[in-house]
């Protein structure tokens, strides 16, 4: 069982709360919507199927106890509206969700959109990472999200240190480490992601790295270990026809992080919520079990440990 002595900081964005001591509240599940290419068209079948799907995932946060973040894919400005406008038809109201915006071009103009919209202080940043760009850091300060997951990925240097100089001081491939950049940008909510690499670039270090950053910290930390399933060359040749042996894989790597102190477990396609969600409800009643044996946590009644017989 893991727990720290490093006061660990709760990071709350609307309705949804991260971080803590393990044990004493669930992590969050984040999956991302409107990824593939029956999305590129928000026709009306494409917003069925992405209607369903998210419905699906919140309905399993609410029977187990794990609250579910949506992230929003966008390729483009173009479909943005509707897929905010499907993500709130199945959200409470003003309940939050998070943009994961792969093209660093797009990014300022997303955030533009955002405060227009009046949707900033739902917004999560996914992600704030070693590619920011001086247009990006401006439009962070001029369109400041309500908080932002960084990304703790360095090129240079896969180690668990090489993860914390890229945060700490931009590890000599940034002007300064990717906290300050936040900080400066006026971005006083954080999420730490530790960055899943592949095999034979310290894999395993994306494990690691997360009581590491507890401890260093204390701020709500996760990561996306699903990243380093899809990359393992091995695996993709073994899922051809198998594809039960790729969920089992793809449900191990939402659980593991939650065994080493996850606060938010990032699991790819929104699609695939039925399968990841029962464990890391598992794990994360027995991580609680534990802190509460152990270490006496106090477990709310909302946890799956206490809602789950």
């Amino acid at each position: 069982m893991i727990g720290f002595t490093t006061e660990q900081r709760r990071v709350c964005v609307g309705d949804l709360e991260f971080g803590g001591q393990p044990g004493e509240r669930p992590p969050v599940l984040v999956a991302t919507a409107f990824v593939g290419k029956r999305y590129w068209t928000m026709n009306d079948d494409a917003r069925t199927a992405a209607f369903e799907a998210l419905e699906s995932a919140l309905t399993l946060a609410q029977v187990t106890g794990v609250p579910f973040l949506p992230d929003v894919a966008v390729r483009d400005l173009s479909t943005l509206p509707e897929r905010i406008e499907v993500v709130s038809d199945v959200l409470p109201p003003d309940a939050p969700f998070s943009v994961d915006i792969p093209d660093p071009a797009l990014r300022p103009a997303v955030l533009e959109h955002l405060g227009k919209s009046g949707l900033l202080d739902r917004t999560i940043y996914n992600s704030l990472n070693i590619g920011i760009t001086k247009e990006e850091r401006e439009a962070l300060a001029s369109n400041t999200p309500a908080a932002a997951i960084v990304l703790a990925f360095n090129p240079a240097d896969p180690s668990t240190d090489g993860r914390l100089a890229i945060l700490e001081d931009g590890a000599k491939l940034l002007d300064t480490g990717l906290l300050a950049i936040a900080e400066d940008a006026g971005i006083d909510r954080v999420l730490l992601d530790t960055g899943a690499t592949p095999f034979g670039t310290g894999a395993a270090e994306c494990l690691r790295a997360i009581p590491v950053f507890k401890s260093r910290f204390g701020l709500p930390v996760g990561c996306a270990l699903h990243n380093t399933l899809h990359a393992w060359g091995w695996m993709r040749g073994w899922r051809e026809g198998r594809p039960a042996d790729f969920d089992a894989a793809d449900a191990a790597a939402a659980a593991l992080p939650v065994s080493w102190g996850a606060d938010l477990v990032l699991t790819g396609r929104v699609e695939n919520t039925p399968l990841v969600y029962p464990p890391v409800a598992f794990t994360a009643r027995l991580v609680a079990e534990g802190a509460e044996d152990y270490f006496g946590v106090a477990v709310p009644d909302d946890h799956p440990a206490r809602r789950l017989p």
